[in-house]
């Protein structure tokens, strides 16, 4: 089994294909999120040129991995992203996606990144989130009833 990878000259490829317009393309910072069960998921900046001018995002690389325990459907994410993004909800901006597994070894989408989020588990206990523990939690529930009615 080949696990799926990004790398920055080939995600530079990829947007080159996916924002046609783009010229002087820099991808760097690229790390893989590990923790995750249903995805292989990698972040990157990403920063290009177009007729629009100058771009600068931190982006999420979100790949069907080569096998998993969890089984799940990378359309429905993305629509669900995408179906949120004018709600309440705090959603990534779902921007890509994309079946052809020869990119980087698996289908695969792109969002923007949430910076300032903890990737931790055990975080949420630890300086300085532990101070707002509180409103974390009734966050959470908060937010998972909106998109349980969603």
């Amino acid at each position: 089994m080949t696990i799926p990878m990004v790398t920055a000259e080939g995600f530079a490829s990829y947007l080159a294909h996916a924002v046609p317009l783009a010229r002087d393309i820099a991808v760097t910072h690229v790390r893989r999120i590990v923790g995750g069960a249903s995805r292989v998921t990698y972040s990157l900046d990403a920063a290009w040129h177009d007729d629009a001018g100058h771009h600068e995002r931190g982006l999420i690389v979100r790949l069907d991995p080569g096998a998993s325990l969890l089984v799940s459907n990378r359309e429905v994410e993305f629509a669900a992203y995408r179906g949120m993004a004018t709600s309440d909800v705090p959603v990534p901006e779902a921007l890509w996606i994309e079946g052809d597994a020869n990119w980087f070894g698996g289908p695969f989408f792109v969002t923007s990144r949430i910076d300032g989020c903890a990737t931790r588990r055990q975080q949420e206990f630890e300086p300085p989130y532990d101070a707002v523990g509180e409103t974390l939690g009734r966050n959470l529930f908060q937010i998972g009833g909106r998109i349980a009615a969603f």
